[in-house]
């Protein structure tokens, strides 16, 4: 490259347009159950589950109507209809809280260059449908038109893009060195690229062309900088109540949010076994108080942040004891914040409260599965029911979560 001149830009300049920071904050140190305490309100005796109750099972192997084929995993809407993801046959069934099938729709006609692994199934407070392929690097998006009922049929699902297609904003002082970016409208005009950053100011050199054109600055003056989101085997999916939506991409060992318009807002995490650090990811949930919680499948452990991607606490360490993981994901929260974790590699699932202190646990001994328990996917209702998808026998186990009596 040809160098043409350098530019200091002083950050005192944009302290004000600085995004999320998603830097664990100094001095928290990591421990192996309490670092900082989630930040919800005290839970209540009456908040937390002691056991679960086996209501019913939903489905069974086939292609038909209300069978499964391959079922990767369920979600769950406001309403408190069940969403399945059946990927040998490539639809999304649904189900009212009862069971009963509703309707389906196809997810097979979408481009994709390769056959595809479908992962997760999340639904968000607009009936937004987002479906995971790890294989072809992409989430989804399908919006469900029309009233869900019994009664009354959607008039419509239709396919909305993908959230890798979409652009999003990042703000200059997050660039890396050696980022490549234009101004937008060409004013002012030419190439550049980041080539220092200080404490207190960004070095850019202006050059004669971009290698790659990633990113391009707003004209309104907030120095925003537009990327276009790639994933690299995203996995496990979730949305919090202002309709931000999580995924914890696996390969990339980071977890990248989106605001409600599906634009990019900001992302965390890096490959590693430390704090903020992640090994293949493969779920994620957040809370009412919007902390997030990460199933960190590799290091055998949930880490919990908060909104702004600050460290919190974790737990777990690989082994088959009480608090102990082999493999877990997902993972899942109930309304007063307590956690549910599918430990796959030990075929069960424990309960902790907000704060990962262990609850109970149970396994396959408790539905009707005719083989062994693999607990693949979980979602929780609002009308305080856990819903567990076993793959390996083609159900969709009900069970009512009992709370202890204040």
């Amino acid at each position: 490259m040809i160098r043409k001149s350098m530019i200091v830009i002083q950050l005192a300049l944009l302290l004000s347009i600085v995004s999320i920071s998603c830097v664990p904050e100094a001095g928290v140190k990591k421990t192996s159950l309490l670092g900082q305490k989630v930040k919800t309100r005290a839970q209540l005796p009456g908040e937390l589950p002691y056991k679960v109750n086996f209501v019913r099972t939903i489905g069974g192997v086939g292609t038909g109507v209300g069978e499964f084929f391959q079922p990767m995993a369920v979600g769950v809407d406001s309403d408190n209809n069940l969403y399945v993801l059946d990927s040998g046959t490539e639809r999304v069934q649904v189900f009212n809280n009862e069971g009963k099938y509703i309707y389906e729709f196809d997810i097979s006609e979408q481009s994709r260059q390769q056959k595809p692994e479908l992962v997760d199934i999340v639904v968000d407070s607009s009936y937004r449908v987002y479906v995971s392929d790890k294989q072809n690097n992409t989430v989804s998006v399908y919006e469900i038109v029309g009233k869900l009922s019994d009664e009354s049929a959607i008039r419509a699902v239709n396919y909305s893009g993908a959230l890798e297609s979409k652009g999003g904003n990042k703000t200059l002082v997050e660039l890396e060195v050696g980022a490549q970016f234009t101004f937008a409208g060409g004013s002012p005009s030419g190439f550049f690229e980041v080539k220092n950053k200080e404490p207190d100011s960004i070095e850019v050199e202006e050059v004669d062309t971009l290698e790659s054109m990633e990113y391009q600055l707003a004209t309104d003056g907030t120095r925003q900088v537009y990327i276009k989101v790639k994933f690299d085997h995203p996995a496990g999916l979730a949305t919090d109540k202002i309709g931000n939506m999580f995924v914890a991409d696996s390969y990339s060992d980071s977890v990248i949010v989106f605001d409600h318009y599906n634009d990019y807002k900001m992302s965390f995490g890096t490959f590693g076994r430390g704090i903020n650090n992640f090994r293949n990811p493969q779920s994620i949930d957040v809370d009412y108080y919007q902390n997030i919680y990460v199933a960190d499948t590799g290091n055998n452990r949930v880490q919990v942040f908060d909104l702004n991607c600050n460290y919190l606490m974790e737990w777990g360490g690989k082994g088959a004891g009480d608090g102990e993981f082999n493999k877990p994901a997902p993972v899942r929260l109930d309304k007063f914040s307590n956690v549910y974790v599918a430990d796959k590699g030990n075929n069960r699932i424990q309960v902790f409260d907000a704060n990962g202190q262990f609850l109970f646990k149970f396994s396959g001994k408790y539905t009707e599965a005719e083989e062994g328990f693999q607990p693949l996917s979980m979602v929780v209702s609002g009308e305080g029911f856990l819903y567990v998808l076993d793959s390996r026998n083609n159900i969709l186990s009900q069970f009512e979560i009992v709370y202890r009596e204040e």
